[in-house]
């Protein structure tokens, strides 16, 4: 019988190129996969309270995914500024472009919020609303506005989590140091 040896500590840590891609597809995908489950959830609980509640959070949806998707951007080029520093091994550049990300996000969310939240009413109506749906989506769109400074921080904040190597799901094991 032929013995096999033991892999070294250098082969263990190199990763299929497979692998690293789950590695950074499969927490990626999960974290959509429950934005849709909760979409979803929503659209069965405002089904129920008629045309009008669910055309008012179809327009108001419709709007703040414009604001969403723009400093989604934002999180992506994050992401990749981050991948390309931590592959030249510039732990400053990661750093420093990790926080002027965290400024501009949370700069750019309340200049936007802002605005929206105080003239929602007519941002909806030039957007094509009816009467009865743009009063009902007028208080549904402020609140969900609101979402826009965490979200906009959990899309920089994942994107360079994943970028750096550190996306796990609940099911993988803890990478070592």
């Amino acid at each position: 019988m032929s013995s096999v040896p033991a892999p070294s500590p250098a082969t263990e840590s190199i990763k299929s190129p497979g692998r690293e891609i789950a590695a950074i597809a499969v927490p990626v995908s999960l974290e959509m996969v429950i934005q849709l489950v909760l979409t979803f959830i929503n659209q069965i609980i405002v089904g129920t309270l008629g045309a009008v509640a669910v055309a008012a959070v179809g327009l108001s949806g419709s709007l703040g995914f414009l604001f969403f998707v723009t400093l989604g951007a934002l999180g992506s080029g994050t992401s990749i500024l981050i991948a390309r520093r931590a592959g030249a091994s510039d732990q400053t550049g990661v750093n420093q472009t990790l926080t002027v990300s965290v400024a501009t996000s949370v700069l750019a969310a309340a200049l936007l919020t802002v605005p929206v939240v105080l003239g929602a009413g007519t941002l909806l109506a030039l957007a094509g609303g009816e009467e009865a749906v743009t009063r009902t989506a007028t208080p549904y769109m402020q609140v969900s506005m609101l979402a826009l400074i965490p979200g906009s921080l959990a899309w920089i904040l994942s994107g360079a989590l994943r970028s750096l190597g550190h996306a796990r799901t609940p099911w993988s094991p803890p990478s070592s140091p």
